[in-house]
């Protein structure tokens, strides 16, 4: 199941806006999707507004419907404001 295109990499500034990031596949029939980031699932769309240092690492997004299942990961990367 090919998944749409998409980033396989975001990198933000700590406290940046993030866009919405949908998890999509070309499925028939339909598919329903599953995010998670180290054993945790997150609703799809995935929306994390402000890039925190929480929100970084690999996430993975499956795929899946009555024909198979596919999985996509990315990773966030989010790089730190230090004040000296």
């Amino acid at each position: 199941m090919p998944f749409q295109s998409g980033q396989d990499v975001l990198d933000k500034v700590e406290n940046q806006t993030v866009p919405e990031i949908v998890c999509s596949a070309d499925c028939e029939p339909p598919c329903t999707y599953i995010r998670s980031k180290a054993g945790t699932t997150y609703p799809n769309p995935l929306s994390l507004s402000t890039a925190m240092r929480g929100n970084a690492g690999q996430y993975t997004c499956t795929a899946s419907n009555s024909v198979g299942q596919g999985n996509k990961t990315w990773n966030r990367i989010v790089r730190c404001k230090y004040v000296v």
